[in-house]
């Protein structure tokens, strides 16, 4: 059973592939196809009382969120437990949602914020927090709810 959790499938990335839509009989009486685009798929979380629970759905994508790597070292150290702390400090001010590796897998768990409105000269443009812990925790949500804090001063990447 362990040999077969090692072996990962990796799924086709289907984001971005196109879905044929009939469209209404031409005037020869030939039904036309046109080429829409697939609706982007987010990975969301849900707690279930007993764990953590990671899933995909269609959502409409929002501006204001944080980013939690799920990638292999991150997750390992403790990336599920974050964002289960950040979704609860946030509530419904915003979304918390797994994502794809980072690529700076040594300094995880890693966290990206993803807020347009914020005004905070100080803390820059969607920034990218290396090393979070949950200690941690409430310095992001400040920041990302607009509340001066300077403590979340740890490593941070535009």
């Amino acid at each position: 059973m362990s040999n077969l959790r090692a072996q990962a499938v990796r799924e086709p990335d289907s984001a971005n592939l196109p879905i044929a839509v009939a469209a209404p009989e031409s005037e020869t009486g030939a039904v036309e196809h046109h080429i829409e685009p697939k609706p982007a798929q987010e990975c969301s979380s849900t707690s279930n009382g007993s764990g953590l629970s990671l899933g995909c759905s269609v959502e409409k994508p929002t501006k204001n969120k944080i980013e939690v790597c799920m990638g292999g070292k991150c997750r390992r150290s403790g990336g599920p437990e974050l964002m289960q702390e950040l979704s609860r400090k946030i509530g419904v001010e915003g979304a918390v949602v797994g994502c794809k590796c980072m690529g700076k897998c040594r300094d995880g768990p890693n966290v990206r914020v993803l807020n347009q409105s914020n005004g905070n000269a100080s803390v820059p443009k969607n920034p990218l927090c290396l090393g979070v812990s949950i200690d941690d925790v409430g310095a992001i949500v400040a920041n990302f709810l607009g509340e001066k804090d300077s403590s979340c001063l740890m490593a941070v990447y535009n």
